[in-house]
């Protein structure tokens, strides 16, 4: 908006640019939250799915799998600013999957199913 103001010409030009500009961001912020929540709901509805897909990895591999790409599944989570929101981490005896919004997170590993935690 400053930016805009800046520039030479009329006020109306100004006006009606800094107006698209405040449109583009509301735009852009409200497809980001949408994008966000429908990915924080799938992963509450089909989270266990992934945990039943990295134990069909261990029976047919021996180990857990290094990255949630190995699985060759599409992954589930996934959002516009980032790949998916679920995060995964393979540990020594297993490994530990989770996601979160601002007031709940959910974890999950191999020996337990999710649970949310505040």
């Amino acid at each position: 908006m400053v930016v805009v103001l800046t520039l030479p010409g009329r006020r109306t030009m100004k006006a009606s640019a800094g107006a698209a500009m405040i449109g583009v961001y509301g735009l852009t912020l409200f497809c980001g939250l949408a994008s966000f929540g429908h990915a924080f709901n799938e992963c509450v509805e089909r989270g266990e799915e992934v945990r039943i897909l990295l134990s069909e990895y261990r029976r047919s591999h021996s180990v857990y799998p290094e990255t949630l790409n190995q699985l060759r599944s599409p992954i589930i989570c996934a959002r516009i600013s980032r790949p998916t929101l679920l995060t995964y981490e393979r540990t020594t005896n297993g490994y530990t999957l989770s996601f979160h919004d601002w007031f709940v997170h959910h974890t999950a590993s191999e020996d337990q199913s999710f649970l949310a935690h505040k």
